[in-house]
């Protein structure tokens, strides 16, 4: 038997799952009766003042269709587990969201739905392994640009085979940023800064990525580190997936409605040598992320000139 669970901010993340347009129970007078206990256990349970038992969890996860991982991230990951923008998270659940923003990021909503119809879908990112000190490898990792929020951010994921993060990507300029932070664990932030594509269909970008090294396996120490970085589109349906995706990734592939679960658990990885030569295309891609500053280049620096 499970201990009972403190789940944070349950009542306010309670009104998000009723809210959304899916939820099979609309109000908190038919969740207190699918659950079977009284107004005022439901009042105490939701605000924190006694943990959720075993039963009640189950019943919770199961009428609601919520998923306990889910329950137990932050108001605002909950929100958006849920598919809602952060507008309806801040009115529903009456929170007032963190946020940073840029003078300089193209805002205008004609312009990011255009770009947004180039990047949006599954792409995979390769570059030289950070935190893998036992050999050399590159890692290969999931990126999902999915869709435009209220703020005119484009939300975007990278899962890297160890952690899940997520955040926002836009365009400054000619170059498209992309700020995530780590899901599970909230201790690291990712910058990635990219060059814009012009076309979609075959696109690959390259750029510069600004993470943590190390904190993997018993490793407890950890260092800023930078890495050259390639995005390679894959696409946003079935078929456009297995025409450009690598062989391993291609058998793995179902259907359209196990899309994104099947690309979480293929893509990820790392790829060594004798993975590298396998694909031409992936062969290419390694060859531009490599992390070499010449002796006599000026200016002494890690660039992505691709």
């Amino acid at each position: 038997m499970r201990e009972p669970l403190y789940i944070a901010d349950l009542g306010k993340k309670i009104r998000l799952a009723i809210s959304r347009p899916s939820s099979p129970l609309h109000t908190e007078e038919e969740l207190i009766k699918s659950l079977s206990i009284t107004k005022d256990y439901y009042a105490r349970m939701k605000s924190g003042m006694r943990p959720v038992s075993e039963y009640i969890v189950d019943r919770l996860t199961h009428n609601l269709e919520v998923g306990l991982q889910t329950w137990m991230l932050s108001v605002e990951h909950f929100g958006r587990a849920l598919g809602l923008s952060r507008r309806e998270i801040g009115s529903i659940a009456n929170v007032t969201l963190p946020g940073i923003d840029f003078m300089s990021r193209i805002r205008d909503p004609g312009q990011i739905q255009s770009l947004f119809t180039v990047i949006g879908g599954f792409w995979e990112a390769y570059y030289f392994s950070v935190s893998n000190e036992k050999t050399l490898a590159v890692s290969r990792d999931l990126v999902i640009i999915r869709k435009i929020n209220d703020d005119n951010f484009i939300e975007c994921d990278i899962i890297d085979g160890f952690f899940s993060y997520t955040g926002y990507c836009f365009p400054v300029l000619n170059k498209l940023y992309f700020i995530l932070e780590k899901v599970d664990l909230g201790n690291e932030m990712m910058v990635c800064c990219m060059n814009i594509p012009d076309r979609r269909h075959g696109a690959t970008l390259y750029g510069i990525l600004l993470c943590v090294s190390g904190g993997i396996e018993d490793d407890t120490a950890s260092y800023p580190a930078s890495a050259r970085l390639a995005f390679r589109y894959l696409g946003r349906t079935v078929e456009e997936v297995a025409r450009n995706c690598a062989a391993d990734i291609r058998s793995q592939i179902e259907s359209a409605s196990t899309l994104e679960k099947n690309l979480k658990e293929s893509v990820p990885k790392y790829l060594y040598e004798k993975d590298w030569n396998v694909d031409e295309t992936i062969s290419r891609v390694v060859e531009n992320v490599r992390n070499e500053i010449k002796a006599e280049q000026i200016p002494f620096a890690l660039r992505m000139e691709v």
